[in-house]
């Protein structure tokens, strides 16, 4: 018992040395912390239990991937999550935090030396969205709230609070709770009226919920914030693939719009109030209209359909290890019949980091990681 005990000593002893070293050193953030949804998730619900949990642990999810081995990543390879770590300097996304959870002292050695992430797939910032399918938005911040305690137990509160002040923490969620919104609505006999107020008050829901995230992760030491927005969620393949000329749904794109303009306003009512808070807010909206304007100048062949799936634009059916697969994977902006493509993800995480300055406000992800 002495030797693992002696050993355990060590370990947090290295820990903490490498804490102050990232720290002082300000070469790239000590950590960086993730939360949200699908488009952010590293494989977090690998290890939910429950048949109707989403799960990209097959084939041909990770075709692109180093080993061609599908992750738990909505990708056929890397994800947004993935780049915007790579472009602040870390090897990849952290590692999703139910990989880590059996063991307290790697969750604290991860937490401490890369970060973790919490992001979930079919996620939302409401409880309600997805109930019993996914991690809620809250459920993440409690699992970050039990990992800090975790690190402070390992290298001191002081420490930690240095570490927290330097890292990024990376949000962007919000999608999952439009689509379960739409859906319903739809099934209802709503008038115009009736929308315009349930709309209203689902947006002071999420914006309530939002700033309690916000709030409580500043109050555990977080400082940073790299948040994108809601983008063209009408346009995902699989909505296209309703309609007869696969035309976007104009209705869903104007709640995302929504959304995004009340984001923007609740950020910059909150940096005043809480001490030390930076942010970027990065407009996938803005980005995904532009590259639809013109997807040639990106690239893109198909901004339509998906690239694994089947059915009508390869999007009335999931990616399947049976599913058809298109040879030109960098040239479709959609992977599946939700997701983006690889390219789509690291041309979006380029733009974010120190693209054209319509496309973050009031600063870029660069300009955040390296603010002191």
């Amino acid at each position: 018992m002495g030797s693992k005990s002696a050993m355990e000593g060590l370990v947090l002893f290295l820990v903490a040395t490498s804490v102050q070293v990232l720290v002082v050193a300000g070469r790239r953030p000590p950590a960086l912390y993730v939360f949200g949804d699908s488009i952010l998730d590293v494989g977090n619900n690998n290890y939910l239990p429950g048949e109707d949990v989403p799960r990209a642990n097959r084939p041909y999810y990770g075709v692109d991937f180093p080993g061609m081995i599908p992750t738990g990543r909505f990708s056929n390879g890397c994800n947004t999550a993935d780049y915007v770590a790579k472009s602040m300097g870390f090897v990849s996304s952290p590692p999703p935090y139910l990989s880590l959870a059996p063991s307290s002292s790697l969750v604290g050695l991860t937490a401490l030396t890369a970060g973790v992430s919490y992001a979930s797939a079919d996620a939302g910032i409401l409880d309600s969205t997805n109930a019993g399918k996914c991690i809620p938005l809250s459920r993440q911040v409690e699992y970050f709230n039990a990992t800090r305690a975790t690190m402070v137990a390992a290298v001191g509160y002081g420490a930690v609070n240095a570490l927290l002040f330097k890292s990024i923490f990376l949000l962007g969620v919000g999608s999952n709770d439009l689509f379960v919104f739409a859906a319903a609505q739809q099934s209802r006999n709503r008038t115009a009226a009736e929308q315009q107020s349930d709309a209203a008050a689902l947006f002071a829901d999420l914006l309530s919920n939002y700033s309690a995230t916000i709030t409580e992760l500043h109050a555990m030491g977080a400082r940073k914030f790299a948040i994108t927005n809601l983008g063209l969620l009408g346009c995902v393949p699989a909505l296209r693939a309703l309609d007869p000329a696969g035309a976007c749904v104009d209705g869903l794109n104007l709640l995302a719009a929504g959304f995004d303009g009340a984001l923007r306003s609740l950020l910059a009512g909150l940096a005043p109030r809480l001490p030390g808070l930076v942010y970027s807010l990065a407009d996938s909206f803005g980005l995904t209209q532009d590259t639809f304007a013109d997807p040639q100048a990106s690239g893109y062949t198909d901004i339509a359909g998906a690239c694994c799936g089947s059915g009508r634009l390869l999007a009335e059916g999931n990616c399947l290890p049976n599913s058809t697969v298109c040879s030109n994977r960098d040239q479709h902006v959609f992977w599946d019949r939700f997701h983006p493509s690889q390219r789509a993800s690291l041309l979006t995480a380029q733009a974010f980091y120190d693209g054209p300055a319509q496309y973050t406000t009031p600063i870029n992800f660069m300009q955040l990681a390296q603010s002191s």
